[in-house]
C-alpha cells in the first residue's frame, strides 16, 4: 500500500509532479473521508491529471458517510474510469476493515 499522497501541505511544483507520477502508477486509489470541496482547486485538477498514465485504474474507492460526496468525484472523473468508481458510505473508523476485505489484505490494526 502506498502512503498517503497529501500527508503535508505546501507542495512545491516538483513534489506535485512526483506525486502525480505516483498516482498515475496506481491501480487502485482509495480516498478516506475527503469530501472534495469546490474550494480545493488543486485536487480538482490533480486527480484527473494524476490518473492518466500507463496503468489502467482498476478502482477508485471513496469512503465517506455523506453519499453526496460521490457526486463531487463523479463530476471529476472521465467516462473511462467512472465505471470503476465506488462510494462506500462509511466512517473513517470502518474503512480499514472494508479495505482489507475488498483488497484481500491481512493484518491487524487500523
Amino acid at each position: 500500500m502506498q502512503a498517503p499522497i497529501f500527508a503535508s501541505s505546501g507542495f512545491s511544483p516538483r513534489r506535485r509532479g512526483n506525486r502525480a507520477r505516483e498516482l498515475s502508477d496506481a491501480e487502485t486509489i482509495i480516498v478516506i473521508g475527503y469530501s472534495l470541496p469546490d474550494s480545493d482547486e488543486f485536487f480538482h485538477y490533480f486527480l484527473p491529471l494524476g490518473i492518466i498514465g500507463p496503468n489502467i485504474i482498476r478502482r477508485i474507492i471513496v469512503f465517506d458517510p455523506n453519499e453526496q460526496v460521490g457526486d463531487h468525484y463523479r463530476r471529476l472523473l472521465s467516462q473511462a474510469v467512472l465505471g470503476r468508481f465506488e462510494l462506500v458510505p462509511a466512517k473513517f473508523s470502518d474503512a480499514m476493515h472494508t479495505i482489507r476485505a475488498r483488497l484481500n489484505l491481512h493484518g491487524s490494526g487500523g
